[in-house]
């Protein structure tokens, strides 16, 4: 006896278009349902190497860093039945947005929400959350562990539903010395003859 493998596509509807005013309406409540239901199940740390700028020099030091949660699919079907999650899918669904196939002993639409739910929902939350948590080591504050401004928010949405309906990403450069500050002429040891020096 074999097992059988079975070919699905979903959604099962044709394209039609999304509105993106009304996408990234479903998307905040979709966002917002996720991160609360994410944050309450509580979060481990981690040893990791966090550099600053400090007097004539960069400084070193291991500290105690958020880990966030990577996405296990079996993990979330508690999230799934949140209200503002299944509008988000019911609209994609209906509007015939994001065709997958999978191959497997059962493909569901649940295979094809979890997929998107890890694509466009944990993912660009998580990344959001660890430059937020780099940002605060080095400046040495203490803001809640899964805070996102709201002008963050905005941003991020609005890149979710430009890859969704375009296809298109972002993609965010940070320079490392950028925190780096002086008059000029000033200069920073880095480590063992490395030495940078702030120009004209």
């Amino acid at each position: 006896m074999t097992d059988q493998t079975i070919h699905r596509s979903f959604p099962e509807n044709k394209y039609k278009g999304l509105d993106k005013i009304i996408l990234k309406g479903y998307l905040s409540a979709c966002t917002r349902d996720y991160l609360s239901w994410i944050s309450s199940r509580g979060i481990e740390t981690k040893s990791k190497t966090i550099c600053k700028v400090v007097e004539k020099g960069i400084n070193c030091e291991e500290e105690r860093f958020p880990s966030y949660p990577r996405f296990i699919p079996e993990g979330v079907s508690e999230a799934l039945l949140l209200k503002g999650i299944q509008d988000f899918f019911q609209y994609l669904w209906e509007q015939g947005a994001q065709p997958r196939g999978y191959t497997g002993p059962n493909p569901t639409r649940q295979t094809w929400e979890r997929d998107l739910l890890n694509e466009f929902i944990h993912d660009p939350l998580m990344r959001v959350l660890n430059e937020r948590a780099i940002e605060n080591a080095i400046d040495e504050l203490d803001r809640p562990k899964w805070e996102i401004p709201p002008d963050f928010l905005d941003t991020l949405l609005d890149e979710v539903v430009s890859r969704i309906c375009d296809g298109s990403y972002t993609y965010l450069a940070k320079c490392p010395l950028a925190w780096v500050e002086g008059e000029v002429g000033s200069e920073y040891v880095l480590f063992d003859g490395v030495i940078l020096k702030i120009g004209s």
